[in-house]
């Protein structure tokens, strides 16, 4: 006997109807991912003295690793930006259009321009911190999913 098995045909459509830019919108909006870019940004890079290209970042002067040091622990070998801890508050992500992601900041330091002195790789991740968010963004996108299956999406 045939018969037709309409609620798996309506799966199916809402999942051929899934948007992709829609998807990672939903994704990357998410406050989790958003704080754990600022996190593999700050302390899996800078803290360890790398670039979002991966490349070391400048080695500090003897005088200033021995002023910071008098300030905080764990002075590294490699700048790692962070003092006081101004410039790594001021950062945030940017969601495009496209999908993609911007990290800013707030680069201006006194009376200097940490961009223009350093590079616009301080912000941004690395190939490996990008390899570590996949794990959230199955998570996320496995909810979207499902609530699109729902139909609450």
């Amino acid at each position: 006997m045939k018969f037709e098995f309409t609620p798996l045909r309506i799966l199916c459509k809402r999942v051929l109807s899934l948007d992709r830019l829609q998807a990672l919108a939903y994704i990357l909006n998410k406050p989790e991912v958003q704080d754990e870019i600022t996190r593999l940004n700050q302390e899996n890079q800078l803290s360890k003295g790398l670039y979002s290209d991966g490349t070391n970042t400048p080695i500090y002067s003897a005088s200033y690793r021995k002023l910071k040091a008098s300030i905080v622990s764990n002075v590294g070998q490699n700048m790692d930006f962070r003092l006081s801890g101004d410039f790594y508050r001021t950062f945030d992500i940017e969601i495009l259009p496209n999908g993609d992601v911007n990290v800013t900041a707030d680069g201006q330091k006194d009376d200097h321009d940490l961009f223009e002195k350093y590079g616009i790789e301080i912000i941004g991740l690395t190939d490996e911190s990008k390899e570590l968010l996949v794990p959230l963004f199955k998570e996320f996108l496995l909810e979207y999913v499902s609530n699109v299956l729902e139909g609450t999406q």
